[in-house]
């Protein structure tokens, strides 16, 4: 996902040098051609996809899966938020970063996560959010240096958390597929809110304002964390 995701961004960004409406055509391009790639190679059963929502609703998380759904959904949701939503318009209309940089210092994000998916997944439960928090302070220097870092330290951050959340299940003999379904859900619905409101932040607060919601959503997942953390021990 992470070498797909820096081809395309050094493409995306070669295309807007050309013409800045060239990257949208070639998402229509791509996402035709993926939806007729889906719609013969992975064949949909609904029955069993029914089933399988069924089972779903009424599943029942254990304490543990319910921190690996929250690690999951909250570190992910503002990693993925700010990489997708807030960054690339705060490196590009504030900071006036030329498309060159832009794209390099967005490609340093998908290598580190590439890096990081591979070589630190067994690293300790709390690494993904010890690395996002210095990363989330970076972002408020205004610095050049401090965020090309930031977004490294980010890239690192976002390459662990999911593998790791898939890792941990897996181990536990959790039913994977159906604590994953649910995490998206929730990660669906908490990205939603981070965007939406992040959105209005940045209209009234700038940038910073986008920095602080991320902070205090990093907070409320480390109390959550604690509070299941806790209840598992009992």
């Amino acid at each position: 996902m992470f070498i797909s995701l820096l081809f395309s961004g050094i493409i995306g960004g070669t295309l807007y040098k050309l013409n800045p409406n060239y990257p949208i055509y070639a998402t229509i391009i791509a996402t035709i051609i993926n939806t007729i790639l889906l719609s013969l190679l992975v064949p949909l059963d609904y029955k069993k996809e029914q089933r399988e929502f069924r089972n779903t609703t009424k599943y029942h998380l254990t304490n543990f899966e319910k921190y690996w759904v929250g690690h999951y959904v909250f570190l992910r949701g503002i990693i993925l938020g700010l990489f997708t939503g807030f960054l690339p318009f705060y490196f590009f209309t504030d900071l006036h970063i030329s498309t060159q940089y832009f794209v390099l210092i967005l490609a340093s994000y998908t290598l580190m996560g590439n890096i990081s998916s591979k070589f630190f997944v067994n690293k300790n439960r709390y690494f993904s959010s010890v690395l996002l928090f210095p990363s989330l302070l970076l972002f408020l220097t205004n610095n050049i240096i401090c965020i090309c870092l930031g977004m490294v330290l980010l890239g690192l951050s976002s390459g662990i958390t999911r593998p790791q959340t898939i890792k941990m299940l897996k181990e536990s003999n959790s039913k994977l597929s159906i604590v994953l379904k649910i995490a998206e859900v929730y990660y669906a619905c908490f990205n939603i809110i981070f965007l939406m409101l992040g959105g209005l932040l940045y209209l009234n607060f700038n940038f910073e304002g986008v920095i602080c919601m991320s902070l205090i959503a990093l907070a409320i997942y480390c109390i959550f964390s604690f509070i299941i953390l806790k209840g598992e021990k009992k």
